[in-house]
C-alpha cells in the first residue's frame, strides 16, 4: 500500500478543504495569512493536513 498515513494525517486540497469546513475556496487561498489558517504550498498548489485543519478549527471560530 503506498498511502499508509492515517485518515486525518492526508494532506487535503483547497477543494477538500471546502469541501470539509465548509468554508469557501477563495475564503481559504485569501484568508489564510491572515487567520493563521494552516496551509503549505507545494509548487503551484495549496495543501493542508487533515489534522491541522481539524486542530485550526477548535481553535478558530469562523463566521461564514
Amino acid at each position: 500500500m503506498l498511502n499508509s498515513a492515517p485518515e486525518t494525517d492526508r494532506w487535503l486540497t483547497v477543494k477538500e478543504i471546502h469541501e470539509y469546513t465548509g468554508l469557501e475556496e477563495q475564503w481559504i487561498r485569501r484568508h489564510s495569512a491572515r487567520y493563521a489558517f494552516p496551509l503549505v504550498r507545494a509548487g503551484r498548489y495549496l495543501r493542508a493536513k487533515r489534522s491541522e485543519i481539524d486542530q485550526w478549527m477548535k481553535s478558530n471560530p469562523v463566521t461564514r
